[in-house]
């Protein structure tokens, strides 16, 4: 959660401070597509700033060496391993694509602006922990533009993931798996280099399968 600790004020306890879309999960539009929306009481440009420019990108998203804001133009990241996206969709102030699997779209309403965060399958498959992590990216971003105190987002970073995790698994395998049972981890014992049996039986479902 945001923050274990509360204060009071005149007796009553005053709950952590909830930021946009801290409430609102993602969800499948289709088998290759997961989908995130979020509204913000700032202007596009501010967002469109928070998505472009390195320092803030490394801020919310990946450590970020480097990133050209242009169609072609390449974003080096380094979250413990370095690696290039390229930039295959832009228009300044609407639209960013990084790679064809993160499609970030925005669209001007009221006094703010909505965020229309579009997921792509990756080659290796949907994660649920993976996407549980979007999650906590977009909160980060969130908090980010709401200027809140980087302590305060990392302790609600550090364990927002394991609270939509479920989500998560729950929408693989109910839009994706077509109700099987998500693997996407294989457990082996500690200290010991064969598999649980567990894993074995998983292993052997999904050789099945194949």
């Amino acid at each position: 959660m945001a923050k274990t600790r509360m204060t009071k004020t005149l007796g009553v306890e005053r709950l952590p401070t909830r930021y946009p879309g801290d409430l609102t999960l993602g969800g499948f539009v289709d088998h290759q597509t997961m989908r995130f929306v979020r509204d913000y009481p700032h202007p596009p440009a501010l967002v469109w700033r928070a998505l472009t420019d390195p320092a803030q990108l490394g801020v919310w998203l990946w450590p970020c060496k480097s990133f050209e804001a242009k169609l072609g133009g390449v974003g080096v990241f380094d979250p413990g391993r370095e690696f290039q996206i390229r930039v295959t969709e832009f228009e300044p102030l609407r639209l960013l694509n990084l790679g064809g699997l993160f499609r970030f779209e925005l669209t001007a309403q009221d006094a703010g602006c909505r965020l229309t965060v579009d997921l792509k399958r990756p080659p290796d498959g949907w994660s649920p922990m993976g996407l549980a992590g979007f999650h906590g990216w977009l909160g980060r971003l969130g908090r980010l533009l709401a200027g809140a105190p980087q302590d305060e987002t990392e302790a609600w970073a550090s364990g927002i993931w394991n609270a939509v995790f479920h989500h998560c698994e729950w929408e693989v395998r109910r839009c994706v798996a077509d109700g099987a049972k998500v693997i996407w981890r294989v457990h082996f014992p500690e200290s010991d280099a064969g598999l649980t049996s567990e894993a074995a039986a998983q292993l052997h479902e999904l050789a099945r399968l194949l």
